[in-house]
């Protein structure tokens, strides 16, 4: 018996690149349009990660979809004006907002979440659950993986940053050191 299962870079890369998560976002869109439900998939999954926390500000939005914020300041713009959250000031930290769902967020988030199922579900036909489950767990290690990367880069370059300002702080003292001994008085020099 031969081994069929083989790696498809291809298909590696496809997912890498955003081809399965784009044509589902396009297949998404399509059917939120479909059931009258005007949001797209980029504000469906900042709804999504309001809908799941309680209180959030818009970091808390960044690190849980991967938007940067001024992507993320641009749907909660375009939300705001649909009047599905609202944004308060925080009392403690005034830099800060907080986003919470609206009753008309909720009830978007509830018809919505309904058209998502159903949408996935069909997007995983033909797949067990065991494969969905593999599946999962092998992505979540990928993103782990590629996490502790950009923790690690993100370490070195926080060192060699401190070893730099560490160099220049010692050079700034050698030369404030090298002024002050040309500024010392000389002494006065007696003659004979």
């Amino acid at each position: 018996m031969t081994n069929t299962t083989t790696l498809d870079y291809r298909l590696i890369f496809a997912l890498m690149n955003g081809k399965v998560s784009t044509a589902l976002r396009k297949r998404l869109n399509a059917d939120f349009k479909t059931a009258g439900i005007e949001i797209n998939g980029d504000q469906w999954d900042v709804l999504m990660a309001i809908s799941s926390r309680d209180l959030c500000t818009q970091q808390d939005l960044c690190d849980a979809t991967s938007f940067s914020k001024s992507t993320m300041t641009r749907i909660i713009n375009s939300l705001e004006e649909m009047h599905a959250v609202t944004r308060r000031k925080a009392r403690v930290d005034f830099r800060n907002n907080y986003i919470t769902l609206t009753i008309t967020g909720m009830q978007i988030v509830d018809r919505a979440q309904a058209i998502a199922v159903h949408t996935l579900k069909e997007c995983l036909r033909g797949i067990s659950k065991t494969d969905i489950l593999t599946s999962q767990q092998s992505l979540n290690i990928v993103l782990e993986n590629l996490q502790r990367h950009e923790q690690q880069v993100a370490l070195e370059q926080s060192e060699e940053q401190h070893r730099l300002s560490e160099a220049h702080r010692r050079a700034v003292r050698r030369m404030h050191a090298a002024t002050s001994r040309k500024r010392l008085p000389r002494k006065p020099q007696k003659r004979d």
